[in-house]
This record gives C-alpha cells, sequence and structure tokens, in this order.
C-alpha cells in the first residue's frame, strides 16, 4: 500500500494468454508446422520498485530508505574545515566500515551545512553523524535518524555503536509504519455495495462468492480491481481451482476472502482483460498508477543497492 492508500503492483508475475500476441501478430511454429500465437507471460519486477520504495516510505522532505537497500547506510558530515574535526571524522569512517557499514564522509565545507543536511534527507540516508567543532570540545558528536528529527548527542567513543543501533532501529520502524498503515486503512466489508465505497480510503477484503462478473465489472468501473485472493489467515491458495473458491453460495465463498483496492490506472489492461474469466483478472491482480510523488521523486535517480541475500 502506498501512502495514499493507494495500491502498487510489485515484482508479480502475469499469464497474459495470447491476447497479445493476437494484437502484435506475435506467433511461432508448432510441431506439426503450423502458425501458433504465442502464450505470453509479464513480469513486474522493474522500476516500478523504486516507485513503491519512494511512495511507501518517502515524506514531504523526500526520500526515506530502509537500510538494508540504501546505498549509504550512514554519513558523516564534517561541520567545520577544522583540524580537530577531520582528526574525529577519519576514525569513525573506518569504525564503521569495519563494522559493515555502508558509509561516506561529507567534508564539502565550502557548501552551507543547512544545504548539505537537505541534500542527505532528500536522499533519504537512513542515519547521519554530524561532527563539529562545538560538540567535539564537549567530547560529542551528533547522531541522527532520517524518521526521527530528534538529534541525539553520545560520546565520540560511542558514536559507531549508536550510529549501527540507529541504523536497525530505522529499518524496523519503517517497517512497523508502513504495516500499521496498511493495517488502518483495510477494511472487511460484506459486500460489493460496501466495497466500492470503502475503498477510495484503502484496501477492502470481500468474500469470493460476492465476486460474480457483474460484480467485477461494477468494481472496475468505479475504479477498483482484485488485488489477491487469499485464505481467512492471509495465505495464498494452493490454486485458483481449490474447491469452494469459485463457490457463488455464503457458506463456500466465506471460505476464501478477495483483497481490492483502488486503481488509478483504468485503461492499463484492456487487451490482457479481452477473453479472460474471472479468475484470469483474479490471477493478474493489476495495480497501477499510485500517485504520491511528493519532493521525494527529486532524488529517484539515487541509486538503490539490492541486498544479496534477502
Amino acid at each position: 500500500m502506498m501512502r495514499d492508500g493507494k495500491a502498487l503492483q510489485l515484482a508479480t508475475s502475469h499469464e497474459l494468454g495470447q491476447n497479445f500476441a493476437r494484437a502484435f501478430d506475435i506467433t511461432y511454429t508448432d510441431e506439426h508446422g503450423g502458425a501458433q500465437h504465442c502464450w505470453t507471460t509479464s513480469w513486474g519486477s522493474s522500476t516500478r520498485l523504486i516507485g513503491g520504495l519512494i511512495m511507501a516510505h518517502g515524506d514531504d522532505a523526500g526520500l526515506r530508505l530502509p537500510p538494508r537497500v540504501a546505498p549509504v547506510q550512514v554519513v558523516v558530515v564534517a561541520v567545520k574545515d577544522k583540524a580537530e574535526v577531520s582528526a574525529a571524522v577519519a576514525p569513525l569512517e573506518r569504525e564503521l566500515s569495519a563494522l559493515g557499514i555502508r558509509v561516506r564522509v561529507d567534508q564539502r565545507t565550502d557548501i552551507g551545512l543547512g544545504r548539505r543536511l537537505t541534500d542527505w534527507e532528500l536522499k533519504g540516508v537512513p542515519v547521519r553523524i554530524e561532527v563539529g567543532p562545538r560538540d567535539l570540545a564537549d567530547g560529542q558528536v551528533s547522531v541522527v535518524r532520517r524518521d526521527d528529527p530528534r538529534r541525539d548527542l553520545v560520546p565520540v567513543p560511542a558514536a559507531a555503536a549508536a550510529a549501527v543501533a540507529a541504523v536497525e532501529a530505522v529499518q524496523g520502524a519503517l517497517l512497523d509504519q508502513a504495516t500499521a498503515l496498511r493495517a488502518r486503512r483495510t477494511a472487511d466489508v460484506p459486500d460489493v455495495a460496501s466495497a466500492i465505497a470503502a475503498a477510495h480510503d484503502g484496501f477492502v477484503r470481500l468474500p469470493w462468492s460476492e465476486c460474480t462478473d457483474e460484480a467485477e465489472r461494477a468494481l472496475n468501473a468505479a475504479g477498483i480491481s482484485i488485488r489477491c485472493v487469499t485464505t481467512p489467515d492471509g495465505e495464498v491458495p494452493a490454486s485458483l481451482d481449490a474447491d469452494g473458491l469459485r463457490a457463488q453460495r455464503a457458506d463456500r465463498g466465506a471460505r476464501r476472502r478477495v483483497r481490492f483496492g483502488q486503481d488509478d490506472d483504468r485503461q492499463g489492461d484492456r487487451a490482457a482483460r479481452a477473453g479472460g474469466g474471472r479468475r484470469d483478472r483474479a490471477r493478474r491482480t493489476r495495480s497501477r498508477g499510485a500517485s504520491w510523488p511528493g519532493p521525494a521523486l527529486r532524488s529517484c535517480r539515487y541509486r538503490l543497492r539490492l541486498p544479496e541475500s534477502e
């Protein structure tokens, strides 16, 4: 769920059948030498992942990158061009690197401090350490989290450990905030009319028995489409052909629930929808057009680092 309550399709695959192949005359020669239209698929893992990250976590000050994908997890900012500042920055950088933190040092003291801090906020760096002569005189540096405007003063010897703890805290906080938003803006409704009213403020869950072709046409006309089909405990069923999934009766249908969300792009998949049945449309779970860019888009060229093992 994006921060405006709309859905965004992420990293999903779709069996498109032969609809696009017929539209664009994509054929192959079968084992009997005849021409057949291709059966095609669509993969949704692309730059939309970056868009989803921006719209799910960003705020009015710019990006807020989860540390596990942030190319820079901690930036050490030298406040002044002073010998004592440089002497404190260098060992701090080495210590953070030794702890496995992706760190960068900003010693551009020819640029105003406010401008530099704003730049790092726009880029969404999770944690910032500010090293200035005044704080150093008291044996301290400032540690600031991107998701929390508070500035914590910590002793210089404890600065690296404090930054590592802050990185982990940001990771958990961004996940908790996004999860809480989704829970707060997801409603369970009994029928299609209620789904249309509620989906404009977030997601809705509706019994699968209510999702007839006529109901789906009404939902699509309102800009609402199926996201996924789940069991009561939130799991995805092994097959959309599972017993009871297509049942129209309330007692059987109540065993499966379908999640809906608002879709800003009502024109997007007409070719793929042509000729598709209710099960095919559910499988595609299309969702595009979430519209919460804000100023975070100014930094969308900032390269992300994808984790290798998660």
